[in-house]
This record gives C-alpha cells, sequence and structure tokens, in this order.
C-alpha cells in the first residue's frame, strides 16, 4: 500500500518551545536559513554514526527518536511534533558523531539548517551579548559546583571537562576555585 504524500505544509515551523521562547528577530533570521525537506515515513532522517551539524525544525509530521544499545532492537527515545527540532547541538559547536537516530514515523515535512549557517547565525547573534534582563540578569558568575559536578550537568566525563576547563583556564576565561568555577567575562 503507498504511503500518502503530505499535501498541505505550512509556510514554517509551528512557534513553541525554545523556539517561541527565543527572540523574533531570531526566529526570523534562523527560519530564513532554513530549507524544505520532505521525506516518506520510515525514512531515516539522521543515522546515529552519521557525522553532521544540521538541525531540523519539525513542520509536519512526526519523527522518533531512537538509539540502539547492546541489543540489536531500538530503544524509542522520544517522539517529535510540529515545532520541536533535532539534531546534535553541540555538534553545532564541535563536530563528530551522532548517538541517535531519527526516523520519520509518517510522512514528514522538515526545515533543514545547515550547521555552517547556524553556527554563523549564532556569532553574529550572540557575540558580545549577555543578557541584560530577564531571569537570568542578576545571575552570580560564581558557579557553586564540584567540576565533578558540572561534567555531569555537561554530560560529559570528568576527564574531557577537566580538560576544557584546562584550555579555558588557561585562556582566562575562568578561575577555578575549591568547589566553585568563577566565569570571568561572560561576555
Amino acid at each position: 500500500m503507498a504511503k500518502a504524500r503530505v499535501t498541505s505544509v505550512p509556510a514554517g515551523v509551528p512557534i513553541r518551545g525554545w523556539f517561541a521562547d527565543s527572540h523574533p528577530h531570531f526566529r526570523r533570521d534562523l527560519l530564513a536559513l532554513a530549507r524544505p525537506k520532505s521525506r516518506a515515513a520510515g525514512s531515516v532522517l539522521l543515522q546515529a554514526s552519521d557525522v553532521g551539524t544540521d538541525v531540523f525544525g519539525v513542520a509536519c509530521g512526526v519523527v522518533s527518536m531512537q538509539c540502539r544499545f547492546t541489543h540489536s532492537d531500538a530503544v524509542l527515545l522520544q517522539m517529535l511534533w510540529p515545532g520541536d527540532w533535532f539534531g546534535t547541538f553541540p555538534r553545532i559547536v564541535e563536530r563528530g558523531h551522532r548517538r541517535i537516530s531519527a526516523v520519520a514515523r509518517s510522512d514528514t515535512e522538515l526545515r533543514r539548517v545547515p550547521g555552517d549557517d547556524l553556527r554563523q547565525l549564532l556569532r553574529r547573534r550572540l557575540a558580545g551579548q549577555r543578557w541584560a534582563s530577564g531571569p537570568y540578569a542578576n545571575l552570580s558568575t560564581e558557579i557553586p559546583a564540584s567540576q565533578a559536578e558540572i561534567a555531569m550537568l555537561c554530560n560529559v566525563s570528568r576527564n574531557t571537562f577537566s580538560r576544557v576547563l584546562k584550555g579555558f583556564s588557561s585562556r582566562r576565561l575562568v578561575t577555578i576555585g575549591y568547589k566553585s568555577l568563577t566565569v570571568n567575562d561572560p561576555a
């Protein structure tokens, strides 16, 4: 039985979640970079072993995020709906392999933002910026946590975090203290 194609595709991506909380100019600029991409139900959108930095917004349809651990069955991690975004955000900053696959559960219409374009947009939008208002305006620049705790929050090993932190410290971006880390110049 043939699968029906998506016949009605919205012009953009539904505005919800983190996307709704972002600045309207950032939303406009991000959607200007986005290119439509249609996929039939069952299509693999991202393979776990692929190298890439693109980010995708679901405009229409459903996407499942899945991972294979030590057994052959894929484990369903999450289902994404119109307005959800996926990709591997840490890989926007640092290239590498994905650990999760994305599969179209239904005929799906996506908006693809190439990683290089997103990286340039983030540089333009975020360079020299600091939260001047809102809930984060008066936060301390000192993080009262151990390096092991911060590594855990970043979902990296303590050794990896230590290596990155050492590089930040040598560039004087942070000051390392006993169970604390101070960001020297957040801007």
